[in-house]
């Protein structure tokens, strides 16, 4: 998971403790680690417990989510900071945030399929139904129109799996790139 924001103490060893996450309006997701099993209720299907980690999203809601022991770091893994606001036993704790980076796959008439994966999470808007995005990867599919992902931490790797690099560009970050270098 992303970066640490320092451990947060228990008041004593068994104790409950609450984390509360609230959404302002816009979507932010973040992950978080607890040096216990994490528990949480009424959460949202977006919402997903690995035992000790979360990984999570909240707009206009709130996620509650129960622990002992130490809260050992909370990061924003899309969206700011400051759409949140985390309290821990209603202290408020301070989160960082994952840099993120933008991958334009532009078409250029034939159709291009192509395949990602990245270490933290991706996310689009406005894409067409050939294209699929889940948390970590995305199957993609351009031609004539554009497709513009966002992503937090590295590209693991790129494949262009249908049609060939000549009929795309790619942009990372304001940049042109090929599929090789961008295939981590």
């Amino acid at each position: 998971m992303g970066g640490t924001t320092g451990a947060v103490s228990a008041a004593s060893d068994g104790d409950e403790r609450e984390l509360v996450v609230e959404g302002t309006g816009p979507v932010t997701r973040f992950e978080f680690e607890a040096s216990s099993e994490v528990w949480g209720s009424d959460l949202e299907s977006t919402d997903t417990i690995y035992g000790y980690a979360v990984e999570g999203q909240v707009s206009t809601q709130d996620d509650v989510y129960t622990f002992t022991g130490e809260l050992d770091s909370f990061t924003v893994t899309m969206g700011s900071a400051d759409d949140i606001r985390v309290t821990l036993d209603g202290e408020e704790v301070a989160v960082t945030e994952e840099e993120t980076h933008v991958l334009e796959v532009r078409g250029t008439g034939p159709v291009t399929r192509f395949e990602f994966a990245v270490s933290g999470s991706v996310w689009a808007s406005d894409l067409e139904d050939t294209d699929t995005v889940r948390l970590h990867s995305v199957e993609g599919q351009v031609s004539t129109l554009d497709d513009t992902y966002h992503y937090s931490g590295r590209m693991n790797n790129f494949e262009i799996t249908e049609g060939s690099e000549d009929d795309i560009v790619l942009v990372l970050d304001g940049e042109e790139t090929t599929a090789a270098e961008l295939d981590g």
